[in-house]
């Protein structure tokens, strides 16, 4: 009797330690696809809106350092620029890394 009820003891220990692990794996990967997500976000708002903001800041103190304007504003503006594109080029980076640490996790769905 006794030797029955310590095999069911270590029956359930086992049990639970394997429920707490599928818990663990599904909550590392809820994060990293929320992670996931957070980057694509972060890309497309960059795409959309502030490639193209410092884009058009640095052309039009370009045009008017052309029109006579001071140099400065026009280096700011394309330093600032370049920054806003090495963000981007990071985003999409990190939103890569995640995807493939989701891609190892997940292999079927990563087709």
């Amino acid at each position: 009797d006794q030797d029955i009820l310590a095999r069911r003891a270590d029956l359930e220990a086992v049990r639970a330690e394997r429920e707490n692990a599928r818990r663990a794996q599904i909550e590392a990967v809820q994060r990293l696809l929320a992670t996931w997500q957070g980057y694509g976000r972060q890309v497309r708002r960059d795409r959309d809106t502030l490639l193209s903001l410092a884009a058009d800041r640095s052309a039009a103190a370009l045009a008017a350092y052309r029109g006579g304007a001071s140099l400065q504003p026009w280096l700011e503006a394309r330093r600032d620029e370049i920054t806003t594109r090495l963000d981007y080029v990071e985003a999409l980076k990190a939103r890569g890394d995640s995807w493939a640490e989701l891609a190892y996790l997940l292999p079927e769905y990563a087709q």
